[in-house]
């Protein structure tokens, strides 16, 4: 990982060396460390470019975009391509790169692409309209996977693995989240380095190294490093801190120390980091609730007691007015990758980590997406004429981004501006590496993933009834998707 992390240093150099941002002699930036796709080796590989005539694809490529009035869940730019309806800060090195690949897909192929927004809410209403009436004024959906669920299996949507010029086999798209939206062969909705939001998605733990040290805690770099990094170990070292942290005067409040500061989101992601999932497949592709067998429950009750429900820890959805850790009120707090870039001006040194492993015997880490704050898009069934267009636009946009954003969005915005630590970043690498989708929390027509998640509400003793409570749901949403990798296989 050191070599990873000198490799990153050395191509920055190199990317500040050029006089523009397409001026080095390569014409493009050289591949990347993608950890997107869990591949170590991009680094050695020559450039891959996808077999796309400049003629012949032209053609208008418009997107109905997800928006929200809630920024917690939005990027600060847009990720398709430049909007009206968003302003780009002067120096925006993210945003101008966008900028800088609509104009490329016009110049070199003649696609122009544009964006049109709409709250993803109304996704729902908009879809059956859009198929009905036939028009083709959008060519792709980029929506939320909370928004996602409420639209799969109703065939608005045309299989990618059909459209002209897309090859899944090209390391720009997110194989991991590929495997689990598959209905059989049919590709409703995915994921590639064309986007942004899944990334800034992924949850990972910051922790203050200031507070750790005052502590002298072991090193908790190595302790990820060494696979010792579980749940109970971060437990130990919270209660250790709110023990420190106690003001005196006999009330849990937000003026005290906690160990951890969380919202609800754990409740899944501490599920999906043990490496088990809500749904999984069976020897002949189809799904079924993995939540419910094994030591499934016995897993979710230990996240809860160990970490959810502990006294050293402030859950806001149970408890409101909670104490913020960016100003030092706890040693760990649960959340996303674009946190990064809220919490920059912490006074207290910050650190990341990956989410802890359930016990030391899982000797892999997993990286959740939430499903609450991420993007994929679908390619809209009412465009029949101009689906060379509308490959052409998704593979050159992932093409072009798993050679140029990417980069800048990893190494730059993420691990230069968002971490203050060289082991941050390694650990960055580890979270990339292993990012974890679930379509048990994709799939959801029922909203019983939500419900689950709301456990936080009725504590452990909850855990077992309420999933058994939802036997007529889970029973209609298993027949249902089924019958639509049944209908594609």
């Amino acid at each position: 990982m050191r070599t990873k992390i000198l490799t990153f240093v050395l191509a920055l150099l190199m990317i500040l060396s050029c006089t523009a941002l397409f001026s080095c002699d390569t014409g493009k930036k050289p591949p990347v460390n993608n950890q997107t796709n869990n591949n170590d080796n991009k680094n050695d590989q020559e450039e891959i470019k996808p077999d796309i005539p400049t003629e012949g694809v032209a053609g208008t490529f418009n997107v109905l975009h997800h928006t929200t009035n809630n920024h917690e869940w939005t990027n600060p730019w847009d990720e398709i391509c430049p909007s009206t309806g968003m302003e780009i800060a002067p120096g925006d090195l993210i945003g101008d790169d966008i900028f800088e690949r609509t104009a490329w897909l016009e110049e070199q192929y003649g696609i122009i692409v544009t964006c049109e927004y709409m709250d993803y809410t109304q996704f729902p209403t908009k879809m059956p309209e859009i198929i009905s009436s036939g028009s083709t004024d959008y060519q792709l959906l980029d929506t939320f996977g909370l928004s996602a669920q409420r639209l799969m299996g109703n065939e608005y949507f045309v299989n990618m693995a059909d459209v002209p010029y897309i090859d899944f086999d090209h390391p720009w798209w997110v194989e991991s989240a590929l495997s689990e939206l598959r209905l059989g062969d049919y590709v409703e909705f995915a994921v590639s380095d064309m986007l942004l939001t899944d990334k800034s998605a992924t949850m990972i733990v910051f922790y203050n190294i200031d507070m750790a040290n005052d502590l002298h805690l072991d090193n908790i770099y190595d302790n990820v490093r060494n696979y010792e990094w579980t749940i109970e170990q971060m437990a130990e070292y919270a209660e250790l801190a709110a023990l420190n942290g106690e003001n005196g005067d006999d009330v849990a409040d937000k003026n005290d120390i906690y160990g951890l500061v969380t919202n609800d989101d754990p409740v899944h992601m501490l599920y999906v980091a043990s490496g088990r999932k809500f749904m999984s497949r069976d020897e002949d592709g189809m799904l079924y609730y993995s939540y419910g067998t094994d030591d499934t429950f016995d897993v979710m009750i230990d996240n809860l007691n160990v970490l959810m429900y502990a006294d050293f820890t402030w859950n806001s959805h149970l408890k409101p007015d909670a104490p913020v850790f960016a100003e030092g009120g706890a040693l760990f707090t649960f959340d996303k990758i674009k946190r990064c870039m809220l919490i920059r001006d912490m006074k207290a040194d910050y650190g990341i980590l990956p989410l802890p492993m359930y016990e030391e015997e899982q000797q892999k880490y997993f990286s959740p997406v939430s499903n609450y704050h991420d993007s994929m898009f679908a390619v809209i069934n009412t465009n029949v004429d101009n689906r060379e267009t509308i490959g052409a636009a998704l593979e050159l946009m992932g093409y072009y981004s798993y050679y140029n954003i990417y980069r800048d969005f990893f190494e730059v915005l993420i691990q230069n501006r968002g971490t203050r630590d060289a082991e941050s970043k390694e650990m960055l690498g580890i979270v990339f590496e292993n990012r974890a989708y679930d379509m048990g929390l994709i799939f959801d027509p029922h909203g019983l993933m939500d419900k689950v998640l709301r456990i936080t509400k009725t504590g452990e003793d909850g855990v077992v009834s309420q999933w058994e409570g939802f036997r007529t749901q889970r029973d209609d949403t298993l027949e249902r998707i089924n019958g639509l990798i049944e209908k594609y296989n």
